[in-house]
């Protein structure tokens, strides 16, 4: 709800999913209410979005399934799947959706969205990869203040999960069970990547915990690389968020 604390006005907006049982038809959708003037409610119509969401396949958009009622369809948002979900919800779709683009969705990389911290090492964390089993944890303690901030943090531990992956490839197994599994799986690496896998090895056999020295580990290669794809997806994220913005202005920006 936006609210006018010297005049009274308000504006409801509701966002909601639906359709829950069917990940490939989700139906997200936007409403506008009429707007309460001088205590008054006004004439103007609702303004209603409506759309289906395949969450199965980065939670693209079903062109089919799309209902306009005073608002439009964003037509240049790639992340238009996600504006629709809370903060919290919105971690497990975002990872899923960048595992996709980074080609890692059949590489068995899982997501815990309530991680729980086992040392005071992960308790300094928003999220974290471990290349042990392959999951990407999100630190339960540690609260998200905008859907800016999950999709970098996500962003940046998908990252992870592909410079682990060449690494398994170019050490031929690494050092853990998932990565074992990685080499067991699809062992060979293309040249083109070698060059790219090397300097990912490097950087994790000389890897400096943040607990160690904080000023070391953000020197370290793989937290450098991992930091520019997750401002990249966040800039991308916030300027794409200006159509829907537009058709619904009243609902903070941090939630969309």
């Amino acid at each position: 709800m936006s609210e006018n604390i010297q005049t009274g006005d308000k504006i409801l907006t509701q966002v909601k999913q639906t359709n829950l049982l069917k990940p490939q038809k989700e139906t997200h959708t936007f409403i506008e209410f009429p707007h309460i003037i001088s205590g008054k409610i006004e004439n103007n119509k609702k303004r209603i979005l409506k759309f289906s969401v395949n969450t199965q396949n980065g939670y693209t958009i079903n062109a089919k399934n799309i209902l306009e009622h005073g608002a439009k369809l964003p037509q240049n948002d790639s992340f238009l799947g996600i504006r629709a979900l809370d903060i919290n919800d919105s971690k497990t779709a975002f990872v899923q959706k960048f595992l996709i683009e980074r080609g890692l969705k059949n590489k068995r990389i899982k997501i815990n969205p309530e991680y729980l911290p086992v040392d005071d090492r992960e308790e300094l964390a928003k999220a974290l990869f471990n290349p042990n089993d392959g999951f990407i944890n999100f630190v339960k303690g540690y609260k998200f203040t905008s859907k800016s901030e999950v999709c970098t943090t996500s962003r940046h531990e998908v990252e992870h999960g592909w410079q682990f992956y060449l690494h398994a490839l170019n050490t031929q197994g690494g050092t853990t069970s998932w990565e074992e599994k990685m080499y067991d799986l699809f062992r060979d690496l293309p040249k083109l990547l070698k060059k790219e896998a090397q300097e990912y090895t490097d950087s994790i056999h000389s890897y400096v915990t943040i607990a160690e020295n904080r000023e070391k580990y953000r020197k370290n290669f793989i937290e450098i690389k991992a930091n520019e794809q997750g401002e990249k997806a966040r800039v991308l994220y916030d300027y794409e968020r200006a159509e829907i913005q537009k058709e619904f202005p009243h609902i903070p920006k941090e939630h969309l």
